[in-house]
């Protein structure tokens, strides 16, 4: 029995041993880089990387907890690195708008559209870089308006002020063409918006921190 425990136990540290020789080695994140990843009891990780050890790394998330996590974890899961994105960031919502302005809703859609192509933050071109601007679902109690395209910005600061400035250029096409947003009763009898299938072109995803 003695040898049994002695053996499992020896395998787990050579298992950390050897996974943390392989995260120093191919570095697939370092310390200072902001990391996603789902744990044992698919428990989320997410935080900034406080350090890379040979047998196990720790993680201050963003509530200042501390994760510390053997390195043999990494063997199998996935690890969303979100500092090395560079600064290209994704800008995506939807907007419900009410449904008694619905035949006004085109003329936003196509101003909107108009300045995602003349705005400075926004990539207008590039693999696999868009911008969208549609009606994706026409109800009773409300129109629901896609958005989605890409933002240059240094870091995520930056990324908010652009994404703070198409917010608010959206609602002034719909001032302009005086549409009003649906109400939020109205909008909770149809359902979340962000359960929608997205058209991920990447990640969550992931979302970004």
């Amino acid at each position: 029995i003695g040898g049994v425990v002695v053996g499992v136990a020896g395998r787990d540290i050579s298992e950390n041993l050897l996974s943390g020789l392989m995260v120093l080695t191919t570095r697939p994140f370092s310390s200072g880089d902001i990391v996603r990843f789902y744990g044992p009891n698919r428990r989320e990780v997410h935080g900034i990387v406080q350090e890379v050890g040979w047998y196990r790394s720790t993680i201050r998330s963003f509530d200042y907890e501390v994760f510390v996590v053997p390195n043999s974890v990494f063997t199998s899961a996935v690890v969303l690195n979100i500092s090395r994105r560079g600064r290209t960031f994704r800008f995506q919502d939807n907007f419900w708008v009410a449904a008694e302005d619905v035949l006004k809703v085109d003329a936003v859609v196509k101003d909107f559209r108009a300045y995602l192509r003349n705005s400075d933050v926004v990539i207008q071109s590039g693999p696999n870089m868009h911008r969208r601007c549609f009606i994706y679902d026409i109800k009773p109690e409300a129109v629901l308006v896609y958005v989605s395209c890409y933002i240059a910005a240094a870091n995520r600061d930056a990324f908010l002020n652009s994404k703070e400035q198409l917010l608010l250029a959206f609602v002034r096409c719909m001032q302009n063409r005086d549409v009003r947003f649906a109400s939020p009763p109205k909008v909770a009898l149809i359902g979340d918006p962000m359960a929608l299938p997205s058209p991920m072109d990447a990640q969550r995803g992931m979302s970004v921190p």
